[in-house]
């Protein structure tokens, strides 16, 4: 007596296995990259405040009134600090600043200083950088590194007269500074 032969392939339940087991598989590896690449955490982290910056800069020119960015070096975090003039409701305390609110940077960067042009580098507690009616700003240097590397630092330059910012990368533990700007340079 000869068994009967069954149909060569798979069940559906061993294909739903496979691509469960190979999802989870990928979710893992997706996930924890920016663990294996340490490039990744800092990229992260300046792209998202460069973002903050221009969308405040932005905000400030089409709303016409003068900004605050606020950083604090302490606890690696930033906000917006906005004048009492732009009370929501009348709950809100009248002539008291308006605060956005702190946004953390990614775990494991910090700020390791900001530096205006022809200013000193300021390392510690909180600094305030001011963004006028225009959406204008001092150009600043924002440095950021990676808590458990000093090689890697990112410079994010803030350019003061356009809205944009520059990250640059250095890999040897170098601040990159911006150059200052002379009136000259405008003729």
């Amino acid at each position: 007596m000869t068994k009967p032969m069954r149909d060569a392939g798979f069940t559906l339940l061993e294909v739903l296995l496979v691509v469960l087991i190979l999802g989870m598989l990928s979710s893992a590896v997706v996930g924890g990259y920016q663990s294996w690449v340490p490039e990744a955490k800092l990229d992260a982290a300046a792209s998202e405040l460069s973002r903050f910056i221009i969308e405040g800069r932005t905000d400030a020119g089409l709303r016409s009134e003068q900004i605050w960015l606020e950083l604090d070096l302490e606890r690696n975090r930033y906000q917006y600090v906005f004048p009492p003039e732009r009370r929501v409701s009348f709950d809100d305390p009248d002539g008291e600043e308006i605060k956005d609110g702190w946004t953390d940077l990614e775990e494991g960067v910090i700020i390791t200083g900001v530096h205006t042009v022809g200013g000193d580098t300021l390392r510690e507690e909180r600094v305030r950088i001011q963004i006028d009616r225009n959406g204008f700003a001092p150009n600043t240097d924002i440095f950021l590194m990676l808590d458990d590397d000093d090689q890697l630092v990112w410079t994010l330059q803030m350019r003061g007269l356009e809205n944009r910012c520059e990250i640059v990368k250095d890999f040897n533990g170098r601040e990159e500074f911006q150059e200052q700007v002379e009136e000259f340079a405008f003729r």
